[in-house]
């Protein structure tokens, strides 16, 4: 099966569409076998991306194989140039990449500066030309969402990265002796496995008593772990020896108490204005999802003040006559802003429907029905010809959504001696 919602990439706090697959195997495998599990791989993920491209076969002189696959979604440099598995000039290097790096441009002129030449006008270039100088400690440099295999034929290795905030999904399979599998999705990584999967009921009974779920390095299967968000885990393809770092970026949590509510308010505006402009970069259609929350309000505002002339086509779901309708909040927020809206407004019967492809495009379970109301929204958004939606998606926490801070608000209040206002305030 397909998924209907094909070919759309999530920005923002979201999913840019592309699959990756891939095989580390610490003794010599019939080069066949390895094609058959890769092309099933890519098959359950052709969903994520239409393009995609032989994969790449690499032996060490120890008997090691590597084998690397990607099905691509095209957002920077629609060309051939951009094409995965992609390989440095002098061959050392091949990589595939899922994900956006949106600091690309900057990090090309720095590279450039040194001599570096390019290719192509994509970011992936930029990701493998930052490796081959800086090595993993590009990954300090990196701004955007990514996961990604980077072979080295020179040392013999294999890495695998992911984003500090584990937005990218990476996938890893244990196979015992004969090394290790990977993907962006779980059904990526079963074709590598030559016995039936087994249940994790240690993740399957802590999500079915709490419904909390993807908060460890566990997966429902058994033998697959998520790479930890901000990890680097290397193979030794000589030795078999793997080795994990962290590259996790933490915020500092001092507080600086000479910052004034007007000094704040214009540093979190200027963040959010910076970031919108450099996810605003793509050489296809982009939309917005709006909500009317205070998070996708911002962001497509934001969008036309740093893209002067943007017509912003935005989509909603909206549920008339709920409780929890926000169509007037959308509506409040599409003042004076332009450009078009389109909106969805599914039935129970719809998501009867559509609940076995929503199963499917999620690939785990899920604790809440909110996500068929974003399948409907990009869905409608495919269908309108977007390919990048930028939307609020996560940044409730931020700007103190929902459930808000209460509890954080009355130990401020009561460590500053102001009790009376503590208890009106609960």
């Amino acid at each position: 099966q397909r998924c209907r919602v094909a070919g759309l990439v999530f920005w923002g706090v979201g999913n840019s569409m592309c699959g990756i697959a891939g095989i580390c195997a610490l003794s010599r495998v019939e080069p066949r076998r390895i094609q058959a599990n890769l092309d099933r791989a890519i098959r359950v993920m052709r969903n994520r991306g239409p393009s995609s491209s032989g994969p790449g076969f690499w032996e060490s002189q120890t008997g090691a194989t590597v084998a690397l696959a990607s099905t691509r979604l095209a957002v920077l440099d629609l060309s051939e140039v951009g094409s995965q598995p992609m390989n440095s000039a002098d061959g050392r290097y091949q990589m595939v990449f899922n994900g956006e790096i949106t600091n690309y441009l900057e990090l090309r002129e720095e590279l450039k500066s040194h001599g570096m030449a390019f290719q192509s006008t994509g970011d992936s270039e930029v990701l493998l030309r930052s490796w081959e100088f800086w090595g993993p400690e590009c990954l300090q440099r990196l701004e955007g969402m990514y996961a990604f295999g980077m072979l080295d034929r020179r040392l013999a290795t294999l890495s695998l990265c992911r984003d500090p905030f584990g937005i990218k999904p990476l996938f890893i399979g244990a196979l015992g002796h004969e090394g290790i599998a990977f993907g962006s999705e779980i059904a990526s990584v079963l074709p590598f496995f030559a016995a039936r999967p087994k249940l994790n009921w240690t993740v399957a009974t802590q999500y079915l008593a709490s419904g909390d779920y993807d908060d460890d390095q566990d997966s429902f299967i058994e033998k697959i772990k998520h790479l930890q968000p901000g990890s680097m885990m290397e193979i030794d393809l000589r030795s078999g020896q793997r080795r994990s770092a962290i590259a996790k970026w933490w915020p500092s949590i001092e507080t600086d108490e000479s910052l004034t509510l007007q000094h704040a308010s214009r540093g979190v505006r200027d963040l959010l204005s910076a970031s919108v402009e450099r996810n605003l970069r793509s050489d296809v259609p982009v939309g917005f999802a709006l909500s009317g929350g205070i998070d996708s309000s911002a962001i497509v505002h934001l969008a036309q003040q740093v893209m002067p002339g943007l017509e912003p086509r935005t989509f909603s779901f909206v549920s008339p006559g709920s409780a929890v309708d926000e169509s007037r909040w959308v509506q409040v927020a599409r003042e004076n802003l332009g450009g078009s809206w389109e909106q969805v407004a599914p039935q129970s019967t719809d998501l009867i429907e559509d609940l076995d492809d929503v199963i499917l495009c999620q690939g785990e379970p899920f604790s809440s029905t909110s996500i068929y109301a974003q399948y409907r929204v990009f869905q409608l958004m495919h269908e309108s010809g977007i390919v990048v939606s930028l939307d609020g998606q996560g940044g409730d926490e931020v700007f103190a959504g929902y459930v808000g801070y209460p509890g954080q608000r009355s130990q401020s209040l009561v460590e500053a001696g102001q009790f009376l206002q503590a208890a009106n305030f609960l």
